[in-house]
């Protein structure tokens, strides 16, 4: 058997998480923006994402409106079929994190380690509806998670026939491809490796092993 197991520091800052809100609804053309500071910067910086406008361009047929307002950043698909829904919340996501120098895919893995309906984030595909926090965010637990048991919960032992297997939890991100008699698994965790790569790569290997 060949593994290869690497180990990787990403070297990034954690924020303080402080926004205000807004609610993005499928519905009409584009209208007026609130004059607040924060969410009109977000509001920038996904409408003036070259991605973004490219993506919306490949739906000549459909209308989407922009607006802020209330507590939470609220994206509803007028369709609740459209499960493009979670393509466009994923512009909101990136454009509150580049607002606030904090990393999307920390965020990810933060509501990851939370339970399904948790305060920061839900995802309802089922009913097009999505939800993303948008005051402080105290990240509380976060220097606790890491890719468990439970994390990779789901997940395929390697077999024969080559596939891949991606799992993020709170700091920690797991990668592992290949088959059972030859594979790689890459492990990552924000700041600093500590004890919780460690033990991902322990819960993951038990896994898929």
């Amino acid at each position: 058997m060949r593994v290869i197991i690497a180990i990787l520091t990403a070297g990034l800052m954690l924020m303080a998480f402080a926004a205000c809100d807004s609610k993005k609804e499928d519905t009409a053309k584009e209208d007026t923006v609130k004059e607040d500071t924060v969410m009109k910067a977000v509001y920038e910086d996904i409408t003036s994402d070259e991605s973004y406008i490219s993506w919306k361009e490949m739906y000549p047929n459909a209308t989407i409106e922009e607006k802020l307002d209330g507590d939470y950043i609220i994206y509803t698909t007028q369709d609740k079929e459209d499960y493009n829904g979670y393509t466009f919340f994923n512009y909101i996501k990136r454009a509150v994190a580049d607002y606030y120098g904090m990393s999307s895919m920390l965020m990810r893995g933060y509501v990851a380690g939370l339970d399904a309906q948790n305060e920061y984030m839900t995802e309802d595909m089922e009913n097009g509806v999505y939800k993303l926090y948008a005051k402080e965010w105290d990240m509380k637990g976060l220097d606790t998670m890491y890719v468990d048991e439970k994390a990779m919960d789901g997940q395929k032992e390697l077999f024969d026939m080559s596939h891949n297997i991606f799992v993020d939890h709170g700091k920690v991100y797991v990668k592992a491809y290949g088959t059972a008699d030859d594979f790689a698994m890459v492990v990552a965790e924000y700041g600093e490796n500590t004890e919780l790569t460690y033990k991902s790569i322990m819960a993951a290997g038990n896994i898929i092993l």
